[in-house]
């Protein structure tokens, strides 16, 4: 009787459901930040706008960042995942090592 292997039985899949989980996180955050409901109260000085202001800069900056940074990881969760007859740590540890030397 032949034995099959079932280590990798699942993994495949596995990156591609944390992918869209995270893409699920930035669809929402976006949501969130687009309904312009925040939690400002009202100005209480002759600078409590530029504060505001300051708070929604640093708030889109790092924000985008958020974003980007998820998006970049879903994309290696789905390219870099482990395929059949293949492990996924001999391509990831090729292109870490590949962008140190750059």
């Amino acid at each position: 009787m032949e034995q099959q292997d079932v280590r990798g039985a699942g993994k495949s899949t596995e990156g591609i459901v944390l992918a869209v989980l995270l893409l699920g996180v930035v669809v929402l955050g976006l949501w969130t930040f687009l309904q312009r409901d925040y939690w400002f109260p009202p100005l209480a000085s002759q600078h409590g706008a530029d504060l505001d202001r300051l708070f929604m800069i640093t708030l889109s900056i790092t924000g985008s960042a958020f974003i980007i940074l998820l998006l970049v990881l879903g994309y290696i969760l789905v390219r870099f995942r482990e395929r059949t007859g293949e492990r996924a740590e001999t391509r990831v540890n090729y292109v870490i090592a590949n962008l140190a030397n750059l």
